[in-house]
């Protein structure tokens, strides 16, 4: 959570005094997961006698009650870590079978393009995305599968979180989507310059200006900046 947000983190609390700041629990995180105190919102109460606040306010006075109440503080804060561990996996395979979908929805909808190796590029990155989406689908079952096993509290929104194989599956990319080179059921490849408004041009001019496509294409890699680009030098072309 961003620091505009003001009640963000895990605080800590002696009776109706609070210790430290909202940085006071990364403490009880291992150093390289820290960050995961800002992940949630909450308030620890030390209700021991003995956890005195020092003068400061800024934690408690050092004696082994201290370390005892440390020792438990860091193993529940260690479900809240596998919980971000968990949710964040979730999240990325997630993200990689989208991408599988949205990258399947681009090919189908285009109907021209740049040039050859804008096509070829698509079909490979589908075709990479769609190995990696039934990798994903695999990680996800395991770890549905992890979260059913344990008393995470993540067991009672997993449905939520995770959609059922069947729905994974579903929405995978086809094989037969995947395979636009095949002649038999593939249809020839229209590419932008094959469009009426450039039937002004002759072949050779065509040609050209797709070549002048292409190269732009192939130095800006931002799709929506380039595009930008070309659509400028297509509507002055095709007045």
């Amino acid at each position: 959570m961003e620091r505009i947000n003001i009640a963000r983190g895990i605080r800590l609390r002696k009776e109706n005094i609070q210790i430290g700041d909202e940085e006071i629990c990364k403490k009880f995180f291992a150093t390289t997961d820290q960050r995961f105190s800002f992940y949630y919102f909450g308030e620890i109460h030390a209700t021991s006698k003995y956890l005195i606040p020092n003068s400061r306010r800024d934690y408690f006075g050092e004696n082994t009650y201290l370390y005892e109440f440390e020792k438990r503080v860091r193993h529940d804060f260690m479900h809240l870590k596998d919980m971000c561990y968990d949710a964040s996996d979730i999240r990325n395979n997630l993200k990689i079978i989208d991408k599988a979908e949205e990258l399947e929805e681009k090919i189908k909808d285009k109907s021209d393009y740049i040039s050859k190796k804008e096509h070829v590029d698509l079909i490979k990155q589908l075709e990479e995305y769609k190995k990696k989406s039934e990798k994903a689908i695999k990680q996800l079952e395991k770890r549905r599968a992890k979260i059913e096993d344990s008393d995470s509290p993540l067991g009672k929104i997993i449905d939520k979180l995770i959609p059922t194989s069947d729905k994974l599956y579903n929405g995978l990319p086809s094989t037969k989507a995947s395979q636009p080179d095949e002649p038999e059921t593939t249809p020839k490849t229209k590419y932008r310059t094959d469009s009426p408004i450039y039937s002004k041009y002759s072949k050779a001019e065509r040609k050209l200006i797709g070549r002048i496509y292409a190269s732009i294409a192939n130095a800006i890699p931002d799709e929506r900046q380039r595009e930008a680009l070309i659509k400028v030098i297509e509507e002055d072309l095709t007045r």
